[in-house]
């Protein structure tokens, strides 16, 4: 079985076989090896009790049969895509396994549209690095010319990019309505604080409280919201990151310097591309 899949050699334990053989693989052939390695140990088991119990002799042609015929219908039940190479194809050939070739990607063109005139649009963003358990927020206030009107990070005591994100939001309401912005346009890259506007019940617990706080300011304005990827958020990002290491929070009347260039990108129009 291991020549079929182009290995070779001595191996110290069934555990070191398995992770050999996955190692390198696309995710066709990983679904195809796991798929031979559990056959060929039911078949070992099934001819031994059938030598033991019913004193039936192995027939090696049979269990070839009988595994092959199980790679090939568990090779229908999955889901992964093979490498487009011919090492790959001549393995799946030798099982009569059908080939399911990796599509090539979707490029999306990602802009940063400013809002209309008399509105202020936001950008948020949350950070939180699994590593260190250092959580950040961030966010940018820019006009209908994509003029910078102020920008703001923090870092955050809660471990969570959930929560990052929701605070970021948060914040952000609360400094629009401060300044008396009440044409607003909130854009974020997460999915998840578009469906807490909608549905604020789902919202952390701990968060309840300063959520419903933002959703009443909110009902006092003009307001929109909509999603971007986060090519196209990369301003929030930066501010995000950088409020990691902020004690306290930041804000800025003029754009820092880790994000001007990022600026006048949007500013400029200059296209960002998202890949899927």
């Amino acid at each position: 079985m291991t020549t079929m899949f182009g290995m070779g050699g001595l191996y110290g334990s069934l555990v070191d076989l398995l992770h050999h053989g996955l190692a390198g693989r696309s995710p066709q052939l990983r679904e195809l090896w796991l798929a031979a390695f559990v056959a060929v140990l039911w078949c070992i088991w099934h001819f031994r009790n059938k030598a033991k119990f019913d004193g039936i002799n192995p027939q090696v042609a049979k269990a070839y049969r009988l595994i092959s015929g199980q790679i090939s219908s568990s090779n229908k039940l999955g889901s992964g895509s093979m490498f487009n190479n011919v090492q790959e194809l001549i393995v799946l050939k030798k099982f009569g396994a059908a080939c399911r070739f990796r599509r090539a990607p979707s490029i999306v063109e990602v802009n940063w549209i400013p809002p209309l005139i008399g509105w202020v649009k936001i950008n948020t963003d949350g950070s939180w690095k699994s590593t260190s358990g250092q959580a950040g927020y961030g966010a940018v206030f820019r006009d209908y010319k994509g003029a910078f009107l102020g920008a703001f990070c923090s870092s955050l005591n809660i471990p969570s990019s959930v929560a990052a994100e929701v605070i970021a939001v948060i914040k952000a309401i609360e400094l629009a309505w401060i300044r008396d912005w009440k044409h607003v346009w909130l854009e974020v890259d997460s999915t998840l604080v578009l469906h807490f506007l909608k549905s604020p019940n789902l919202v952390p617990w701990q968060l309840r409280v300063n959520w419903g706080n933002c959703l009443f300011r909110i009902s006092q304005m003009q307001f929109r919201c909509s999603h971007i990827f986060r090519e196209g958020n990369k301003v929030a990002d930066a501010l995000a990151n950088f409020g990691l290491t902020s004690d306290t929070m930041v804000w800025w009347d003029s754009p820092p310097a880790f994000v001007v260039s990022l600026c006048n990108r949007d500013f400029l129009g200059l296209p960002n591309f998202h890949f899927r």
